[in-house]
């Protein structure tokens, strides 16, 4: 039986395309699968690392905030004077921007550094005052536009003052800068093919690799598209916040071992196409072999 050429190739073309595409699937999942679960390390240990920033800017809030002499002054409602004890703040902790201190009812009464027409504004409207007033404990602010010119975005921890009484008598805040909280997580990454987020607990974005200089802070759910691998959010379930590990591009690892793969079955494909031929070759020879054989035996029986 004389079997096609064409049937040939085909089915050992078939063959090696099947094994080939099964191949590359896996080692591409694989490589997916080991890219995401480094986002994930790498997100988780941006979390910690923001965590730990939180809980040390509440502790200092809190040393500054229970001072005996700043709680008389604050409750005693002398507020320049209360602001002086604090006005070496921003310069021992540079990343403090400013110091706020506000009355119960949550009036701007005193800062440092001092920065004109804010004084006597009213900032209970602000999460940090109504979260700090409703529980009584420190409180870390979702990311906002400060009043103060110039305007940028920051965070806040804000802190209650109390008198001798124990009662409330006014909320010292510190500022940081949204683009300080990412400097304190940005030197947990090396890879540039791997962008970190911080979301707030209202879902804004606080800062990121690439920080923009826009006005408008976008939701978390209006961020391009995670890449097919997908995006790894890790939470602080203390603050509400997350840290969000994107992949911005191929990994060069990934982008290596898919070409080496490449390559390999491009060599392997040459091989199979030799072998097809060697095949074809042999099956052509052994048709002509047994067609002279039976016009032999043709010429004997006559």
């Amino acid at each position: 039986m004389k079997i096609p050429r064409v049937s040939i190739y085909a089915l050992i073309l078939l063959s090696f395309a099947a094994a080939a595409g099964y191949g590359y699937f896996k080692i591409e999942r694989i490589l997916d699968d080991a890219a995401l679960l480094r986002r994930r390390d790498v997100a988780t240990l941006a979390a910690a690392v923001l965590e730990e920033r939180f809980e040390r800017l509440e502790d200092l809030g809190s040393s500054l905030s229970t001072r005996v002499r700043f709680g008389e002054l604050v409750e005693r409602r002398r507020w320049q004077d209360a602001i002086k004890i604090l006005r070496s703040v921003p310069t021992s902790f540079p990343f403090i921007d400013r110091v706020l201190l506000t009355d119960d009812e949550g009036t701007l009464v005193a800062h440092v550094p001092a920065l004109p027409g804010v004084i006597g504004k009213n900032f209970a409207f602000h999460d940090w005052y109504r979260a700090t007033r409703a529980t009584g404990k420190p409180t870390i602010s979702e990311v906002y536009r400060r009043q103060a010119l110039p305007r940028y975005d920051v965070v806040a921890v804000a802190l209650p003052v109390r008198g001798n009484s124990g009662a409330v008598r006014g909320i010292l805040v510190l500022q940081v800068r949204a683009s300080t909280v990412f400097d304190w997580i940005e030197a947990v990454f090396a890879d540039t093919d791997v962008n970190l987020e911080i979301v707030d607990q209202k879902g804004h974005l606080v800062a990121l690799q690439h920080p923009s200089n826009r006005g408008d802070r976008p939701n978390v759910d209006e961020l391009p598209k995670a890449d097919a691998a997908g995006s790894v959010a890790v939470p602080l379930p203390r603050y509400g916040w997350s840290v969000v590990a994107r992949q911005s591009a191929i990994p060069p690892v990934r982008r290596h071992a898919l070409e080496v793969l490449l390559s390999i079955y491009a060599t392997l494909l040459l091989l199979t196409l030799a072998l097809a031929r060697a095949l074809v070759r042999a099956f052509e020879a052994l048709e002509s072999s047994e067609a002279e054989l039976a016009r032999v035996r043709g010429h004997a029986s006559s």
